[in-house]
């Protein structure tokens, strides 16, 4: 993969092996289902289904909340060898559920072995 189809999955889809409990967990963010197969040489080796889960989160409007998290910034910087400039803004900002309103919000979980793509 490369160029716009990698920065697609960049940071969304993540695997974490666990070599005690001899197991691995793949999440993937903002993708609604994730196909799966195994071509493992031991028959045992499968996805366990009712671990195949999609969490969709449901809450009240303004819910979760926009952080600014530094001042906004704008430079005007002049284009070179042309007519015209560039004006940069600059911008730290997330998305945070602050405690008072996790309880305003439900994870609806269903199971996504079954699908059908």
């Amino acid at each position: 993969m490369t160029g716009n189809a990698l920065r697609t999955f960049q940071n969304t889809i993540t695997a974490v092996n666990d070599n005690t409990a001899d197991t691995m967990v793949v999440t993937a963010r903002g993708i609604g289902v994730l196909d799966v197969s195994e071509t493992l040489t031991d028959g045992t080796d499968t996805w366990t289904a009712t671990l195949q889960l999609q969490h969709n989160l449901f809450g009240v409007y303004g819910n979760p909340t926009l952080v600014i998290q530094r001042k906004p910034t704008l430079e005007v910087v002049q284009k070179q060898l042309q007519l015209g400039k560039n004006i940069l803004n600059g911008v730290l900002f997330g998305v945070k559920t602050f405690t008072e309103n996790a309880t305003r919000m439900v994870d609806f979980t269903i199971r996504c072995d079954a699908y059908n793509a």
